[in-house]
Order: C-alpha cells, then structure tokens, then sequence
C-alpha cells in the first residue's frame, strides 16, 4: 500500500467536481531515505571539491605573490645601484654549468627570461 503526498479537489462553474491524488509506493520511507543519502554524499562531495579548489587557488595566489615579492625586490635593487646593473657570481664544473648558473642567477634577479644566450665551449 502508498502513501498520499497530495490531493487537490475543485470544482468548476457547472458544478463539476475534479479530485486529483498524488502518492507513492514508498510506503515505509526507504526511497525517500536512499534519496536523502544519496543527496547528503553529492553535496559533502561538492563541498570537498569546493574546499580543494580554493586551497589549490591559495597556493596559486601564495605563489604568485612569492614571484611579486622576487620581481618586487630585484627592482629595488636596480634601484639602489642606479642603474640596470645586477652582480652575480657562479662557479661550477665547466663553462657550460657555469653559464647555466648564470642564466639561472640572471632570470631570478630580473624576473624575466634570458634568450638569445649562446654557450660555446
């Protein structure tokens, strides 16, 4: 046996009358229940995937504001020498790791990419 979930009665202008029932054969609740649980998994689903991205958006704008903080400083250190001139020392094992240390040294302290440097040994 159902269980009744509405029941709508009307009657019209020549004295009609229209019953309408609605219900389900749900009678002891575990559909309604699966449903509850189903609808409590999906939304603690979204809420984890929610709180993922905005963890991996914190480490993205933490990141972003290290790189400002790089950019920031390496101009203030063109600042202080008056001009676009920038110390950087490396040693290595070759002139090719050398050179390396130095593209490396040179694209932290400015902030930008080194092209155009050739290294021929």
């Amino acid at each position: 046996m159902g269980t009744v979930t509405n029941q709508t009665w009307s009657i019209d202008a020549n004295g009609n009358i229209t019953a309408t029932v609605s219900g389900t054969s749900d009678s002891d609740g575990k559909i309604a229940r699966e449903n509850a649980e189903r609808k409590a998994k999906e939304k603690k689903t979204a809420e984890e995937k929610a709180a993922e991205r905005r963890a991996e958006k914190k480490t993205a704008e933490e990141k972003a504001a290290k790189k400002r903080a790089e950019k920031a400083q390496a101009e203030e250190q063109i600042a202080k020498t008056g001009a676009n001139e920038i110390s950087i020392s490396a040693t290595g094992n070759g002139v090719e790791n050398v050179t390396k240390s130095i593209i490396s040294a040179m694209s932290t302290s400015t902030g930008e990419g080194v092209t155009g440097f050739d290294v021929k040994a």
